[in-house]
């Protein structure tokens, strides 16, 4: 019996271009990114159910509160942007709440990033939008 078969092989080219980060700057439509965080509260809130491990009667709230808090002007490399709390009866519900509403804030409120890069000049860094 005789097998056949194919086989390929390459390299890849690995270029890396490292940029050190030297400084945040964050700004924001402010009424509209806080009405913004305040409706993705809203709906994780009421999205976010009882894992399969922890049931209970419905009467008792997976989820019992969320806040968000986003620094706007600089930020030192380092330090926290955003902090997101979630209080719930289990973990489980907490953290996959969180991970919803850091997602949806990346995607959805009108907060936009400046990166200050090392050896280049301040004009020369660029706004860059929320993309997740």
């Amino acid at each position: 019996m005789m097998v056949q078969g194919q086989q390929h092989s390459s390299s890849a080219r690995l270029e890396i271009h490292i940029k050190v980060v030297t400084r945040l700057e964050y700004q924001a439509y402010s009424k509209l990114a806080i009405k913004t965080m305040t409706d993705i509260i809203r709906t994780t809130h009421q999205s976010v159910t009882r894992s399969t491990h922890h049931p209970a009667p419905a009467a008792v709230p997976s989820i019992i509160s969320c806040a968000v808090h986003h620094r706007l002007g600089t930020v030192p490399v380092g330090e926290p942007s955003i902090v997101i709390a979630v209080s719930s009866p289990h973990r489980k519900e907490a953290f996959v709440a969180c991970e919803q509403i850091l997602e949806e804030v990346k995607q959805k409120v009108q907060i936009w990033k400046r990166e200050y890069y090392e050896g280049e000049k301040e004009e020369e860094a660029e706004w860059k939008a929320n993309s997740g």
